[in-house]
């Protein structure tokens, strides 16, 4: 599953596809690439030959608490200054958000 997000901004909708969906937006990021979650492995497997995919030890399954480790991690490490240097894209909207837009587009 994959929801492409940059800041509040969705690049791309949620969908189910194969992981290589991703290979243009990676190539064009222009930052570095972090993955989290459930689907990182298969994600870093696939994407660790472009310069810009960064390998992590962080092994959080939870999306949300994975990229709030990955963030505080690169704080410590001195490679960012504030958290406002870090803009998670989701591959996945949470099941949280995913039941809120369902419930938002039901009402309308």
């Amino acid at each position: 599953y994959a929801c492409v997000m940059d800041g509040d901004n969705v690049i791309c909708d949620d969908f189910c596809r194969d992981v290589s969906i991703l290979e243009k937006y990676i190539k064009e990021a222009g930052k570095a690439v972090y993955f989290v979650g459930d689907g990182k492995t298969l994600c870093y497997n696939t994407y660790s030959g472009y310069d810009n995919v960064t390998p992590n030890s962080i092994e959080m399954p939870c999306i949300a608490q994975g990229a709030c480790l990955l963030a505080k991690a690169e704080y410590d490490a001195g490679r960012a200054q504030t958290h406002f240097e870090l803009s998670p894209s989701y591959l996945r909207l949470s099941q949280a958000e995913r039941e809120l837009k369902e419930k938002t587009e039901a009402q309308q």
